[in-house]
């Protein structure tokens, strides 16, 4: 079956474990559509969420979390760093995964943006597994054959 997956981040644990396991359980995955996380509108609505320092902390976190080993990982990022070294995958950041099984990544403002259309159509995928990246709509729900 051919498979797209979406992200949120570059950094998604869970984004690059499914694109790895898919492809160990015979998938093809073609393509990963990864939204921007720093654009300035979502920066602004994360200083008007949490203020300045909870936003500084959360983005920090995010960017800066995967330096370390499982044992020096904040607690719930433990399981999916011991699931990575359980499996051997090496691969931190989206762009490595997709390199890895040979999968092409796009890089979007939104997942709904004509750009993301356009590479959703060309990949010609039988399924997009959503594994964050903002509210999809029904254009892009429609798009592959089974959803």
């Amino acid at each position: 079956m051919r498979i797209a997956v979406t992200s949120g981040y570059s950094r998604s644990l869970h984004s690059i474990a499914l694109i790895h396991q898919l492809k160990a359980q015979g998938h093809q995955v073609p393509l990963c559509l990864r939204a921007k996380v720093l654009t300035w509108k979502r920066v602004r609505h994360r200083l008007r969420q949490y203020g300045l320092r909870k936003a500084w902390k959360s983005l920090s976190e995010r960017f800066f979390r995967l330096k370390g080993t499982p044992d020096s990982a904040p607690p719930e990022l433990t399981a999916m760093l011991n699931y990575f070294h359980e499996h051997q995958i090496p691969s931190r950041r989206i762009a490595e995964a997709c390199q890895a099984i040979g999968a092409k990544e796009v890089v979007v403002k939104s997942l709904n943006d004509p750009p993301a259309i356009a590479a959703l159509r060309a990949a010609n995928v039988d399924l997009v597994v959503y594994a964050g990246g903002g509210i999809l709509r029904s254009e892009i729900i429609g798009l592959p054959r089974l959803g």
